[in-house]
């Protein structure tokens, strides 16, 4: 899986697969992972999407994986876990703590009542700003 991201998406130099509990969790309904934080920008997209669920160390789950993760940074492997990359291994790193902290706020706030999610314009402008960040 990583070599399929690494040869069709040139600005990945670095990739981090977790089972994260909180995106695992939303991995499990097969669903994206809607913008209930300004921060889930940081991924590269409005949302995290999930990938169609596939047997795992396959061709077939890369090949989901990379659609999924056409315009982004992350996507949610379906009751799997969670794939990141970023130009180095830092950045990586700090992708990957933000759709596992909106995963937990989306599951919290589900928990209480119906989570309000930002506009995908608001979205689309957060992650502008993100893309030079801290450079």
């Amino acid at each position: 899986m990583h070599a399929l991201v690494y040869r069709n998406r040139f600005e990945a130099q670095a990739m981090i697969h977790t089972h994260a509990l909180y995106a695992t969790t939303i991995s499990c309904l097969k669903e994206k992972l809607p913008a209930i934080d300004y921060l889930l920008a940081y991924s590269g997209g409005p949302n995290v999407k999930c990938a169609k669920y596939a047997t795992y160390g396959t061709h077939e789950l890369a090949e989901n994986a990379l659609e999924a993760m056409k315009g982004r940074k992350a996507v949610l492997l379906a009751n799997h876990g969670i794939n990141v990359f970023g130009g180095n291994l830092c950045e990586a790193f700090d992708i990957s703590e933000q759709p596992e902290f909106c995963a937990r706020l989306y599951w919290q706030t589900k928990s209480v009542g119906n989570p309000v999610i930002l506009p995908e314009e608001a979205m689309n402008r957060m992650v502008e700003r993100f893309e030079g960040y801290g450079q």
